[in-house]
């Protein structure tokens, strides 16, 4: 039993990763991100160069000089944001320990001393170290969206 305590217990400190990230207030962007935009004046990706009071400066590829963008007829405005280290482990740690956990619940032999709910508990905890760690070596990246 005290296996099973000590499994869940590290099954819950991996967990704890996902917590301190619902509570966060949300994105502001940073200088010189990439953008996708979408607005009647451009529909794309660029750079984004600067915010004024009631427009944007948006570095387009190709095109010598910035494009200003007001604000208000941005529809929508997301920025390119590589995953944290710790956004990457938690979220291998999950798939690892939910598809361990379900292949060792699944191919235990109920014959044997040890039972189901043990060989469960091992498999999460070692889906969840290896996920962890494989999640790591991974690069990751998404688009973050910016609420005008």
């Amino acid at each position: 039993m005290n296996a099973m305590l000590w499994s869940a217990a590290v099954l819950v400190l991996l967990l704890t990763g996902v917590v301190p990230a619902l509570g966060q207030e949300g994105p502001t962007v940073p200088g010189f991100s990439t953008v996708r935009l979408s607005s009647p004046e451009y529909t794309g990706v660029g750079t984004l160069m600067s915010v004024g009071p009631d427009s944007l400066e948006l570095g387009i590829e190709g095109l010598a000089q910035s494009i200003m963008i007001p604000i208000p007829s941005v529809a929508r405005l997301e920025y390119h944001r590589p995953a944290t280290r710790r956004e990457r482990a938690t979220r291998g740690a999950l798939w690892g320990a939910g598809v361990l956990g379900i292949m060792g619940a699944l191919l235990t032999d109920r014959d044997e001393d040890t039972g189901p709910v043990e060989v469960a508990l091992y498999s999460v905890l070692a889906g969840g170290l290896w996920g962890g760690a494989i999640g790591l070596l991974i690069p990751q990246s998404r688009w973050q969206q910016v609420e005008l």
